[in-house]
């Protein structure tokens, strides 16, 4: 198992690698659960 890919996420949006402590969690009603690394990306998944 690679450990980077146990200390980053990516973004649901744009893919983009976001590092341990940093992004915005959504979880949605129905369980998904979707990662921002940007407050533009957030933006987006909001509207």
């Amino acid at each position: 198992m690679n450990i980077m890919s146990m200390l980053v996420k990516s973004c649901s949006f744009c893919n983009r690698p976001i590092a341990k402590g940093s992004g915005t969690m959504l979880a949605k009603n129905d369980g998904t659960i979707l990662w921002s690394c940007s407050s533009k990306c957030k933006k987006i998944f909001l509207f």
